[in-house]
């Protein structure tokens, strides 16, 4: 009580110790699907993409000392397009 400092929190894990820590991440995903109907057929061409702001988010770092300290372990994937063509689906 006579510290001036305050209270000391207690760290739950010893330094050095090889626990991760991930990073919160949230990425914005768009989807644009076009169904037309052509002489009869139902076609369906979708596109996906993923990421795409394109953030470069680190999930997680490397904590143990050394040359590596604080490296980028992982990361949020770059941005990626997925297309889809459909031929004969009916419209959901």
């Amino acid at each position: 009580a006579d510290l001036p400092q305050g209270p000391t929190p207690v760290m739950a894990v010893s330094r050095g110790a090889p626990v991760p820590r991930h990073t919160f991440a949230m990425t914005l995903d768009a989807k644009l699907v076009w169904e037309p109907r052509f002489h009869g057929t139902d076609l369906r061409l979708a596109a996906v993409i993923y990421n795409l702001l394109g953030s470069g988010t680190e999930l997680l770092e490397d904590l143990r000392t050394g040359p590596t300290f604080r490296q980028s372990l992982e990361m949020v994937p770059n941005r990626a397009l997925m297309v889809e063509l459909g031929l004969g689906v009916p419209s959901v």
